[in-house]
This record gives C-alpha cells, sequence and structure tokens, in this order.
C-alpha cells in the first residue's frame, strides 16, 4: 500500500509531522556507525571490567595466599568466562529487540 505525504495545514501539525517523521527515521537507522561502535564499546566494557577485577583479586591471592597453582590465571580465566557471559547476554537482548521491533 502505497503512502501519500499530506501537507499539514498549521504551525504545531508541521511540528508534530516533523518530529514524527524524525522518530520514523531513527527507528530505520539501525546500523549507523555511531549506534554500533557504542554497542561495541558497552559489550567491551562489560567483558574488560569483570576480566580486570578477577585479575586484581588473583594477584591480591597470589600475594596473600600463595598455593602450588596461580590465583592471577585463575582470575584471568574465571574474568573471561563472566566477561563473555556478560557480552552474550547483552548481545541476546539486544537481538531480542530487533526483532520484537520487526
Amino acid at each position: 500500500m502505497a503512502r501519500h505525504k499530506v501537507e499539514p495545514k498549521n504551525k504545531l501539525t508541521k511540528i508534530i509531522a516533523k518530529k514524527v517523521q524524525r522518530k520514523l527515521n531513527a527507528k530505520k537507522e539501525h546500523n549507523n556507525i555511531w549506534r554500533m561502535s557504542g554497542f561495541f564499546g558497552l559489550i567491551g566494557f562489560s567483558v574488560v571490567v569483570p576480566l580486570a577485577f578477577f585479575i586484581w583479586l588473583g594477584t591480591y591471592l597470589d600475594k596473600t595466599h600463595p598455593v602450588a597453582f596461580s590465583w592471577t590465571m585463575a582470575g584471568i580465566l574465571l574474568g573471561l568466562i563472566t566477561g563473555g557471559f556478560n557480552a552474550w547476554k547483552w548481545v541476546k537482548k539486544e537481538d531480542d529487540q530487533i526483532e520484537k521491533d520487526k
């Protein structure tokens, strides 16, 4: 079905029509560079923060509670697992939202 543009008659309807059109255009532009860079920034942040925390915790435990294995290496592994899980949850949530909007 073709949509016809209706020319607004007064100033208020022109303003409303302009805002509605801007909102519709913003919904269509899901793949712009700023949105994608923000998305990757959030994913990176959700991986880096747990990784840094568990590395810090591992080095602290290596200094205070020495054992036969490296707490730091265990912290790296646990940080990567936690960060990967966080990133996976975030991507899944965004994907579900995109599917819902379609």
